[in-house]
């Protein structure tokens, strides 16, 4: 089994809650009245930074931990 399983599911749960955040966010953003550039503009460097942060710390991190685990799977 993998060791870090729990740590690696709780990154991938914690990704899950801040995206739905951010959705949130954007759904608020589209339906307000008079939203400025300067909203969106923030909006998109959170987004970018989420999914940097993501691919970075966790994709590059915690999920290559896994791929000896997974040669030895097959």
């Amino acid at each position: 089994m993998f060791p870090y399983y729990e740590e690696n599911k709780t990154g991938h749960e914690a990704l899950i809650v801040e995206l739905d955040a951010i959705r949130e966010e954007i759904y608020t953003f589209i339906n307000k009245t008079g939203a400025s550039q300067n909203e969106a503009d923030s909006m998109s460097e959170k987004i970018n930074h989420v999914l940097r942060d993501w691919l970075i710390d966790h994709i590059l991190k915690s999920d290559m931990k896994m791929k000896g685990f997974m040669n030895d799977a097959r």
